[in-house]
């Protein structure tokens, strides 16, 4: 990894994975989230998921618990993991209260592009830090970089493709070369644009039968680095409270 001056490009730190990899016996594998999703659905499935779904409510009674779709449909279960996103239609079930999500301060932009040594080096997450904002380009499969830029900005400002380099071009405007390049590679029709909003932290995830988790019971900024991680570990958890399936028993881990 690299955090890079954003006007000179050079260097401020830069330091190796290879001791925490050999101390945890593991390496960090980059991936889109597309492509951690598609892994996900073929292992488990895709019969097994139901697109198109938009839960609504639910509604605990003593043989269960029912949810609700937009769609008018419901569904019935034993219990119900409420996975639902930080926009959690669930949540407010759960804790007898709606919780307002928090403006972090700045807007992300995220997408991929071909891997280009004039940005940054194929084989290091690299960071441009300065002046508030940052610009960051990790590899992942395909020979593609994973891109971001933060930039401090108010919330509810309009949403314009057609203007997207130039947008970004005023805002990094002085900055070193491959940011300007990263601009002028990225795509405007299929780059992501986030306001950044987080939850406060609050102690109750689990009502009855209804069980919070990832960003509906723990929705942190991607500064903290932890959103997958909480997901993980809980999902751990609750796996081990629960006999497992026979239908997956046996198969061995693929993501």
């Amino acid at each position: 990894m690299a955090y890079r001056d954003f006007r000179s490009g050079e260097n401020m730190t830069q330091f190796s994975l290879a001791p925490l990899i050999e101390r945890t016996g593991s390496r960090p594998c980059p991936v889109s989230r597309a492509e951690l999703q598609r892994e996900m659905l073929d292992y488990w499935g895709r019969d097994s998921v139901q697109f198109g779904k938009r839960v609504t409510r639910c509604e605990e009674d003593a043989d269960g618990v029912t949810v609700w779709f937009t769609d008018g449909s419901s569904a019935s279960g034993d219990l119900l993991i409420a996975a639902d996103g930080s926009h959690s239609a669930l949540r407010p079930w759960v804790l007898g209260f709606t919780p307002q999500r928090r403006y972090a301060g700045y807007v992300n932009w995220n997408g991929l592009v071909e891997i280009d040594e004039a940005l940054a080096p194929g084989d290091q997450w690299t960071t441009f830090v300065g002046e508030g904002k940052r610009v960051s380009l990790m590899p992942v499969s395909a020979g593609r970089f994973y891109f971001f830029f933060d930039v401090p900005l108010p919330a509810g400002l309009a949403e314009d493709r057609d203007t997207l380099r130039a947008d970004l071009s005023r805002y990094f405007a002085g900055w070193a070369p491959p940011v300007q390049k990263l601009i002028a590679a990225l795509d405007p029709q299929t780059t992501n644009r986030i306001e950044i909003h987080d939850i406060e932290p609050f102690s109750r995830l689990v009502r009855g039968r209804v069980a919070l988790l990832g960003d509906a019971g723990h929705s942190t900024t991607p500064d903290i680095g932890q959103g997958g991680c909480a997901g993980d570990g809980r999902c751990s958890g609750a796996g081990r409270r629960f006999p497992p399936d026979p239908r997956y028993c046996g198969r061995p881990a693929r993501v």
